[in-house]
């Protein structure tokens, strides 16, 4: 269960087209007690501007319903780039598999592979965070040494 991250992760964003995934990632979310808000949109959610988008504890994206993924993951380094502490999961179909591992840390924290299940989305939710915080780590110590 997410009790451990529950402090932290209490508030999630979901961009998606497909009103179904909303609804079926809110009740999953729901019994571990984070709201889900679903932004139609990325250009939508970017729109929130620093404080919406501070007030969210991870973001999930649905890749599948994206017009243009490839537009909408440079967009999405730079807001990973800005806004370094909140976690990201993207969702597609077009993955092989899950992904809770840093191999795409650049783009997010966590991929999964849809269709998903409840003890998947508990799963990236720890790893989204954890993730995250190594994704700061790494990110201070590259600023650091591009000002040495």
């Amino acid at each position: 269960m997410l009790s451990v991250f529950k402090p932290r992760v209490t508030s999630a964003a979901l961009i998606a087209t497909d009103q179904n995934m909303g609804m079926s990632l809110a009740k999953m979310l729901s019994h571990d007690g984070i709201s889900l808000d679903v932004p139609v949109a990325f250009d939508k959610f970017l729109n929130l501007g620093p404080r919406g988008i501070s007030s969210y504890d991870i973001l999930f994206i649905d890749m599948s319903s994206m017009s243009d993924a490839r537009d909408v993951v440079g967009s999405l380094m730079d807001m990973r780039l800005e806004y370094r502490s909140l976690p990201v999961v993207l969702i597609s179909s077009d993955f092989g598999s899950d992904d809770f591992g840093t191999s795409r840390r650049s783009v997010c924290d966590v991929s999964l592979r849809d269709p998903f299940y409840t003890p998947s989305i508990e799963i990236a939710c720890r790893h989204a965070v954890l993730n995250n915080l190594k994704w700061q780590e790494f990110m201070s110590e590259e600023l650091s040494a591009q000002a040495a």
